[in-house]
């Protein structure tokens, strides 16, 4: 059986929400290669994140490395690498729902 752990630290930096499109730039080396609508970028509360979760209106995703990934994550998130979401990003676009994208 799988377990798998979520730290308090993993939970707490869950708070950025972006659209599908804007999830290439989440980090410093890929916006470099990309223009951030900023207006896009919303931050929400822990609690809003977890509404949100429940009701299923979010994808949550794990831009970290698969080995950090493997220390402990969010339960359902996706595991998409920073290096990869531009190669991800319309398969999100598809799912209609908010992203949501984080590292700690």
């Amino acid at each position: 059986m799988n377990t798998v752990r979520t730290s308090a630290a993993a939970l707490a930096a869950a708070c950025l929400i972006t659209s599908a499109a804007a999830i290439v730039a989440t980090a410093p080396t890929v916006s470099a290669q990309y223009k951030l609508d900023e207006s896009s970028v919303v931050r929400i509360s822990l609690a809003d994140l977890k509404k949100r979760m429940a009701e299923g209106r979010v994808v949550v995703v794990d831009v970290r490395d698969a080995a950090s990934y493997a220390q402990g994550h969010i339960p359902g998130s996706w595991l998409i690498p920073v290096e990869t979401t531009a190669q991800r990003t319309a398969e999100l676009k598809k799912l209609g729902k908010m992203v949501v994208t984080y590292c700690s």
